[in-house]
């Protein structure tokens, strides 16, 4: 599968989340995924419109934004 494939995958995961705990739950199941393919991911959530979800999936989509962007902060710190 390419990135693009393995995004839309878990973009389609998160629209099938209902609450903030299946949006971490699918991202830390996915890591390994999610870590390759990082920036593709952030990009397809971030240019979704929120005209084409309803408000569950959006919410879901806009939190999936803000723990992806926490993890890859407390990730850079480690590092340092």
């Amino acid at each position: 599968m390419t990135t693009d494939e393995y995004a839309s995958q878990i973009v389609e995961q998160l629209k099938t989340a209902e609450n903030y705990t299946e949006v971490e739950a699918i991202i830390e199941k996915n890591d390994f995924i999610i870590q390759r393919c990082l920036a593709k991911l952030q990009s397809i959530l971030e240019n979704l419109s929120p005209l084409a979800f309803n408000s569950t999936e959006w919410s879901s989509f806009r939190y999936a934004i803000i723990h992806l962007r926490r993890q890859s902060l407390l990730q850079a710190v480690t590092n340092l």
